[in-house]
């Protein structure tokens, strides 16, 4: 930005990023999370997890159609898992700078100063 003499202003946010799914029967009774893990055994499924409150993970998946695929099969053994969305904390830069008048920031002084930064985005917002 100081290449094109434009002053600005850096600022952080945090927002949620999601980051995956999350396949699992919910919390239940000891007696009834220790049935479903040795029925899940029994079938052969050994990658599950037994959390807090008894609840029992199924994985957690990077991409939506193969956790949907996941919460259908253990469906099919007659349990009502559940899918939901995974997120965390993450940090959001801004830049902020207000666009001189006398000099227009072009589509290609942008491609110049953002190659070396291809997750940037540009968010143009009018100014009242």
């Amino acid at each position: 930005m100081q290449t094109l003499v434009i002053e600005s202003t850096q600022r952080a946010s945090n927002v949620q990023e999601q980051v995956g799914y999350w396949v699992y029967i919910p919390a239940a009774a000891n007696d009834e999370a220790l049935e479903i893990v040795r029925d899940l055994d029994r079938r052969q499924i050994e990658d599950y997890y037994i959390g807090k409150n008894n609840y029992v993970s199924l994985g957690i998946y990077s991409d939506k159609m193969t956790a949907e695929r996941r919460r259908r099969n253990i469906e099919t053994m007659g349990y009502q898992p559940r899918l939901n969305a995974r997120f965390r904390a993450t940090t959001v830069y801004w830049l902020d700078f207000v666009e001189p008048e006398a000099r227009e920031v072009t589509i290609e002084d942008w491609q110049g100063l953002m190659s070396d930064f291809p997750g940037v985005l540009r968010q143009s917002i009018a100014c009242e």
